[in-house]
């Protein structure tokens, strides 16, 4: 007989092999959870274990659950290390923080529980890849923000314009709030009057078609201030062309005048010599 063996109430032989893969877990991640392993580790056969457990997946989801408890007890502890902010705003803020600081001690301290509260479980349990938002929602931390955070955070933000403006785009870029964080945070903005996403994309279309009609009423000032200014230089050398030819033309009379006058003077200097001639 397995000097190991030990017996057990039906309830404690599920919580010993929960404690015992989250030991496999901490230690080697999610990999490292294997059923028979955490049977051998409580000194129960594999057979036992099944009774309990209908597979590797179901483990997976306990532990999951437990490293996300600690997770949260984690983002607890640090909450409670500095005081609350008497200004709303300063307090959500306060909070966030905090959150967040537990979040990434217990991520640091504790690498591979950390690994296994986010794991994707449902590969293990084969179960549609959909179910890993199910279960993130469901998670003890992600509980938590939601109680501890949002709705403090949403009552801060009208009296905060600075929570207003950094903690929606915060939520929204944040995959930590699940999928629905875009929604959130557009009723982030909406309690402060803010233009949520889409009222952005709408105010972002309506802008850049402004842009466009300026742009393209740029381009018909210029040209017309092209043509405008080729007309007037089109005018202006005809005024030149029309001098020229004034000025070509008075000379042609002037010399017709002189050519004229050359001719009289010299018959009036015939005649003249004819008469003195003739006397």
């Amino acid at each position: 007989m397995n000097p190991n063996r030990r017996n057990y109430h039906h309830g404690d032989l599920a919580n010993a092999l929960t404690a015992a893969a989250t030991q496999l877990a901490r230690d080697g991640g999610p990999e490292a959870v294997v059923l028979r392993e955490a049977a051998r580790k409580v000194g129960v056969s594999a057979t036992a274990a099944y009774r309990h457990f209908a597979g590797h997946g179901e483990l997976i989801h306990a532990v999951k659950d437990h490293a996300g408890e600690q997770l949260a007890a984690s983002m607890r502890t640090e909450l409670a290390r500095t005081e609350p902010c008497p200004d709303p705003g300063d307090e959500a803020l306060r909070r966030l923080r905090a959150l967040g600081i537990g979040y990434l001690r217990f991520a640091l301290a504790e690498p591979g529980l950390f690994r296994t509260a986010f794991c994707r479980a449902d590969i293990y349990a084969g179960h549609p890849g959909g179910a890993q938002d199910a279960d993130m929602m469901a998670s003890p931390a992600y509980q938590m923000q939601q109680a501890q955070v949002l709705g403090d955070v949403i009552r801060a933000l009208a009296g905060s314009p600075h929570a207003s403006l950094l903690i929606p785009s915060w939520v929204e870029t944040n995959s930590t709030f699940g999928p629905n964080r875009k929604q959130i945070a557009d009723d982030m903005r909406r309690s402060t009057g803010q233009p949520t996403a889409g009222d952005r994309q709408g105010a972002q279309q309506w802008q850049a078609m402004q842009q466009e009609v300026a742009m393209k009423n740029a381009q018909l000032q210029q040209a017309n201030m092209e043509a405008e200014v080729q007309k007037k230089a089109a005018e202006a050398s005809k005024a030149t062309a029309d001098v020229h030819k004034t000025q070509a033309d008075t000379l042609a009379t002037l010399q017709q005048v002189a050519a004229g006058t050359a001719a009289n003077e010299e018959q009036l200097i015939e005649e003249s010599l004819a008469e003195a001639l003739g006397a």
